[in-house]
């Protein structure tokens, strides 16, 4: 019952009142809490043994009941014994004297639990001085009042046996005792002795001083190392009770133990970070040793310093949690990537690392909180990645943003039976260990940084932290964007306090300020790009909404020097490609226009002072992202609005090219470009292309003029520089530099979390992916190339020469030729994308190229063929061009030698003769072309006012499969297995795209099978074979698919023997979980719709071989015998030597007995099994005669007549 307050107009009759139904309800309670006790107390008994039930029957009762012991003994006389007590303390004064709290004493700390006057009584026990203690005379008197204790009498007794003992007796029997002791008990019985202080009956004050000093020393005579006296450590701080065991701490540590080569010990850091040795001679003052584990080693373990990071004490925990930051943003460098079995990141996520910080992000303690956000920003984001990405801007592709999401687990890999699990239903935990990122957006995060940004304000790095976390949620995915995008208020914050369109002029760095309110900081705007690039609808908002633009052109309009902040160049920077990523989407043309006085004057500044020769690389990027801005505007006014000025662009227009003619010009004296100069030359040779297309497609343009002025362009400095010694430079650094065929482009992956990818910029061994080297001329090479590509076709007479310098180049054959050799390992790296471009444009030029050699030809067809799967789904062009050119050209007409095969191993086939297949596939070459074309539907253009987002996953997205030209055969199988919804189409198989398929596989099994290895392994392709054979209506019994289908088979076996390769049908095969079930599918089709076919067949002969085991054999023999009986392709049909069914022998009793019992039971005979009924008879044969077994070789010997 909960009792009311009194009312003010309440009586005290009214009082009394709820007094006494409060007392009434009260002891209700009190007898339903009996009751409820006595009910409990009675389930608590144990049941009586029903066998000796006495409870009704008096004499048993008498009989079972046993008194006790003391009720039948002697009574005696409890003894009571006086209190004694001590006589009164004399004192000089009339009153005792009052009594005073110690201030000494608190109630925090760990005496919760313990009264004030009882810690104050303890401490009067434990420090009452020698001379204050009772003399031994009041004990004698004590005595003498009340008579010798009960320990005395004892005593006494002992002493008078003693006495009787000889001396002997005495030794003999201490030792007798001594080593039934163990040595602890024994040592600490002497420290109890050596405890025991001595006094005469009548002590003077000098001997008591004496007394105490003596035991003083016999207490300290184990620990004579100790740094400090003991009766000297009360008066250190917080030592008022002296512990002598952490006394013990200070003492000199011992040296760290030696380390046998290879040994692992624990990994120890210091507060930076570092990775200490398990010798490090560090000095204590760094406070680096503990009383944890290994004492004698500096440093503190993974999990020290997340106990650390729990600690209730602030200093603790700050100290912990700044540890881990600095650890994790070492790990994100690659510091650790060859010291560990397990990475660092995992181990820490893993570990729950995300919670701490997560929770300690919600103190109340400005410190804590500066030291959780910077840690959470090394978790989640990657310092390294984010200045690579900002390196990448100013390319071709630099304005595209990586999407950082987790990929999901392929079916392939998931456990048997194991059923999705949908997001929701996860907890907190299991989430972040899936995807980390997620796992941060469900413990609102976001909501925690705006409140963090508008309430509370905290310190300049605090807030830099803030902004950086929320750039890396931004990354992960477009809907993460909108998180952030649309959280209330947020953007409102970041774009008035941090991208202010008026601000005062301060000259410190932004993490040295005071307060970072008020000033424009290039990591905010860095957050609207990267969000704008994820989302069309925040680009939208950013422009209307948030009316960026007066800002974003305000800080354009200002010179560097001029804009009163140190971190102007950056905003300038990050400006002008934020507003080029809104004008990707057509946002803020208009803008520009008003913008084009500003824009002519800051162009007519670069174009005619910087110069290659610029010392320092501000000017470069300032120039290269101007540039960039009106490409990108120029783009986007030829596919949406024809909005621009088109005096401005044409006045501009010769002005541009003679200005990159004059950087190519000073490029071509051989200087030594740094990769600022390369990413500025290239953006100007990118915009002379796109001022070229797009002004020879408006209306009113004077042409002939504009392509006078490309041909002058072409003659006076394309055709020298790519004959200069420094293009010659640059291409010879190609292959050092190159990501794409860089094997390690992808070991930078390898440290991260799978629930936290990044885009691996810095490699294994702390170095930065190959092409953002500083010395890396990739970024100027491909604009050339694509340049030259496009001005080429217009200009036939100039057109043989450039191709011809282009392709006498042997740096760029020999480029082309280890693509054509190793493919490319590095395709998936993000900043590849460029390269794969560059290498494409390679290809097509050679491609027009009427006097290319035939190695480098072969050479060509070779890399493109590899680079079919290796191109992201938004270069859907590439493939396209490739498929035009290079893949499907009729390479295979001027080689017949090739296209006969390498046969010889197949005694049905005479390698004299071309097969007919082989020819009818290479006159279909480009039917095959225009099928697979349409069926990766590469023609395919979206519209140009669709596009959405400008991020791409970081994951490349590849357009066509590993193994696409066995795409077709694979759908097949997928429309077979596709369930038909209630009156909706049936989906169609199209039957030429299955043929044209097998006509592909064909050519490339016969003249480049080493390029489908690459792609597919032998039993890949077996298994990609086989799908035919499951498609509905009989699909292989099609005459042109049975006969190219067949030559393909042959031809495999063929290749394989002759590389002495096998199949492998353990092995992990991509899209399957694993051959038995596949095999299990063919057997049931074999003998439900084979007709007996000895294609078929042959599938289902191949796994038999006596190399690949009993389970096969077993299958067919025993549960799916009613398959042997349509099995009845003849010896002389078979496709394999007979002998690689026959040896070696069998030796598996169990197929053996299966063997001869369908030997008996008549289901193998030789009419109809003529393969099967050999291959029984032969290893029954075999075991009678060699078998170890031989009381089973009896049986079968008995059992084979019947047979």
């Amino acid at each position: 019952m909960n009792t009311l307050r009194p009312k003010p107009d309440e009586t005290d009759d009214d009082l009394i009142r709820q007094n006494a139904n409060f007392l009434k309800s009260s002891k209700r309670k009190q007898e339903n809490t009996d009751k409820k006790a006595y009910e409990e107390c009675l389930k608590k008994q144990k049941p009586l043994d029903s066998g000796n039930d006495c409870i009704n029957d008096p004499q048993m009762i008498l009989e079972n009941t046993i008194a006790p012991k003391m009720m039948l003994s002697d009574v005696v006389e409890k003894h009571f014994s006086p209190q004694q007590s001590l006589p009164p303390k004399k004192t000089s004064r009339g009153f005792p004297k009052v009594f005073q709290r110690d201030k000494m004493v608190s109630s925090c700390g760990d005496s919760k639990k313990t009264s004030i006057f009882a810690q104050m009584k303890k401490k009067e026990a434990d420090q009452v001085p020698v001379d204050d203690k009772i003399d031994l005379g009041a004990q004698q008197a004590i005595k003498n009042i009340f008579g010798p204790s009960e320990a005395e009498k004892i005593h006494i007794e002992s002493m008078k046996k003693l006495s009787e003992l000889s001396e002997e007796q005495i030794l003999e029997e201490k030792n007798r005792l001594m080593a039934t002791l163990k040595p602890e008990t024994l040592s600490f019985f002497a420290r109890r002795k050596a405890k025991v202080a001595t006094v005469p009956e009548e002590p003077s004050r000098s001997s008591q001083k004496s007394m105490k000093i003596e035991e003083t020393k016999e207490l300290l005579a184990d620990d004579e190392d100790l740094p400090i006296p003991v009766n000297e450590a009360h008066k250190w701080l917080h030592m008022d009770v002296v512990e002598t065991e952490k006394l013990k701490w200070m003492k000199k540590l011992p040296q760290p133990k030696p380390l046998a080569p290879g040994d692992t010990y624990p990994a120890r850091f210091d507060f930076q970070g570092n990775l200490l040795p398990p010798n490090a001679d560090v000095h204590v003052a760094k406070a680096l040793h503990h009383h944890g584990d290994e004492p004698e080693r500096a440093g503190y373990t993974l999990e020290e310093l997340l106990l650390f990071s729990r600690s209730s004490v602030i200093q603790q925990r700050t100290i912990g949690i700044s540890t881990i930051a600095n650890i994790l943003r070492l790990a994100k460098e690659g510091r650790f990537d060859l010291c560990f079995e397990e990475q660092i990141v995992p181990q820490l996520v893993g570990a729950g690392v995300f919670a701490v910080l997560r929770f300690s992000l919600d103190d109340s303690v400005s410190m804590v909180v500066q030291a959780a956000a910077d840690a959470l920003k090394n978790l989640l984001a990657s310092e390294p990645d984010e200045l690579c990405l900002s390196l990448l801007l100013g390319t071709t592709f630099g304005t595209e943003q990586p999407i950082l999401f987790c990929l999901p687990v392929p079916d392939d890999e998931k456990e048997k039976g194991e059923a999705p699990v949908e997001e929701r239903e996860l907890k907190d935990h299991e989430l972040l260990q899936l995807d980390v990122v997620k796992g941060a957006i469900r413990t609102d995060i976001i909501s925690r940084i705006r409140y963090l940004l508008e309430i509370t304000k905290p310190d300049p790095k605090t807030t830099l932290s803030l902004v950086e976390i929320l750039i890396r949620i931004s990354r992960h995915s477009r809907n993460s964007a909108l998180e952030v995008g649309r959280c209330i208020g947020l953007m409102q914050i970041i774009i008035s306090r941090f991208i202010p369109i008026e601000w005062e002029s301060v000259s410190k760095k932004p993490a040295e300020m005071d307060s970072v309110y008020g000033v424009p900081l290039a990591r905010a705007v860095r957050l609207v790009r990267v969000i704008a690039a994820q989302s069309k609808e925040m680009a939208s908002d950013f422009v209307r909404k948030y009316k960026i633009m007066p800002t974003i052109m305000k800080y354009l309009s200002a010179e560097p020097g001029e804009t009163g902040i140190p971190d102007g160049a950056a905003i300038l920077i990050e400006s002008f490609y934020l507003w080029k990523t809104l004008l990707a989407y057509g946002f803020s043309l208009k803008d520009f226009s008003s913008f084009s006085p500003v824009y002519a004057q800051l162009l007519s500044f670069h174009l005619t002072t910087t110069s290659l020769r610029t010392e320092g690389s501000f000017y470069q990027e300032h120039a290269a992202a101007l540039i960039r801005l009106l490409q990108q505007a120029l783009e986007v006014d030829r596919r949406l609005h024809h909005e621009l000025p088109k005096d401005m662009v044409i006045n501009m227009g010769p002005v541009i090219v003679r200005s990159t003619a004059s950087w190519m010009q000073q490029a071509s004296e051989n200087l030594p470009l740094n990769f600022s100069d390369c990413k500025l030359l290239g953006a100007a040779i990118s915009l002379s292309q796109t001022l070229f297309q797009v002004l020879l497609q408006w209306d009113g343009v004077d042409v002939v003029s504009w392509m006078s002025l490309l041909q002058n362009f072409m003659k006076s400095s394309i055709v020298p520089c790519v004959s200069s010694k420094a293009f010659q430079n640059a291409t010879a650094s190609m292959l050092e530099y190159s990501t794409l065929l860089s094997v390690e482009s992808s070991s930078g992956k390898k440290r991260d979390h799978k629930g936290l990818p990044s885009v691996g910029s810095i490699n294994c061994g702390q170095k930065v992916t190959s092409i953002l080297q500083p010395k890396s001329a990739l970024f100027l090479i491909q604009p050339l190339i694509s340049f030259i590509k496009f001005a080429a076709d217009k200009f036939p007479s100039l057109k043989t020469n450039i191709l011809s310098s282009l392709l006498a180049n042997n740096d760029i054959k020999n480029y082309v030729s280890k693509i054509a050799e190793d493919g490319c390992p590095g395709f998936d790296n993000w900043f590849s994308r460029t390269e794969m471009h560059l290498v494409v444009d390679l290809l097509l030029l050679a491609a027009k190229s009427d006097v290319l050699e035939p190695y480098y030809q072969t050479q060509c067809h070779i890399a493109s063929l590899k680079l079919v799967s290796c191109i992201r789904k938004n270069d859907r062009k590439l493939l396209l061009d490739l498929f035009q050119t290079w893949v499907f050209q009729d390479i295979f007409s001027s080689h017949e030698d090739v296209a006969i095969g390498s046969l010889k191993n197949l005694s049905l086939r005479d390698v004299n003769q071309p097969q007919p297949a082989v020819l009818a596939a290479i006159n279909e070459l480009t039917i095959i072309r225009d099928t697979f074309i349409a069926v990766f539907n590469l023609k395919f253009e979206e519209a140009k006012d669709k596009l959405n987002t400008i991020s791409l996953p970081a994951e490349c997205d590849t357009l066509v499969p590993r193994d696409w030209p066995f795409f077709p055969l694979i759908k097949v199988v997928s429309f077979s297995q596709e369930e038909v919804k209630p009156g909706g189409p049936e989906p169609a198989v199209d039957f030429q795209e299955v043929v044209r398929s097998l006509q592909w596989i064909l050519l490339l099994e016969t003249a480049e099978h080493q390029i489908l290895h690459t792609m597919l392994s032998p039993t890949a392709r077996f298994c990609r074979l086989a799908c035919v054979f499951l498609a509905e209506n009989c699909l292989f019994l099609e005459s042109e698919i049975h006969k190219y289908l067949k030559e393909i088979v042959s031809t495999l076996l063929a290749n394989m023997e002759s590389d002495g390769k096998d199949f492998d049908f353990n092995e992990k095969i991509p899209g399957l979980k694993d051959f038995w079930d596949l095999y299990v599918q063919l057997v049931q089709q074999y003998s439900s719709e084979s007709y007996g076919d000895g294609l078929f067949a042959h599938f289902v002969f191949i796994p038999l071989q006596q190399r690949f085991g009993s389970a096969f054999k077993n299958l067919i023999w025993g549960e799916r015998v009613e398959v042997v009986r349509f099995l009845s392709l003849p010896i002389s049909e078979l496709l394999l030597p007979l002998e690689k069914f026959l040896e070696p022998s069998e030796k598996d009793i169990s197929l053996l007995t299966l063997y001869l019992k369908n030997l008996i039971a008549g289901l193998v005979k030789p009419m109809w099994s003529p393969i099967l009924y050999k291959v029984a008879v032969h290893h029954i044969m075999e075991y009678i005669a060699n078998g170890e077994d031989r009381e089973f070789a009896e049986k079968l010997k008995i059992g084979l007549p019947a047979a």
